[in-house]
């Protein structure tokens, strides 16, 4: 993430979940590592599903 204010990136992101979907107070993740997993994942189904969402 070189060159990238994340705190500013942070703060984007929070402004448009509040708008488009009313989350007041949303807990976003940072990949720091680049090998993020879904922790909604849900294991031994034949779509992959991520309970009710989708990336």
């Amino acid at each position: 993430m070189d060159g990238v204010d994340v705190r500013s990136v942070v703060k984007q992101v929070e402004h448009e979940l509040k708008t488009k979907f009313n989350i007041e107070h949303p807990t976003i993740g940072i990949d720091w590592e680049g090998d993020a997993a879904c922790s909604l994942e849900e294991g031994g189904t034949a779509t992959g599903s991520h309970a009710g969402h989708a990336h």
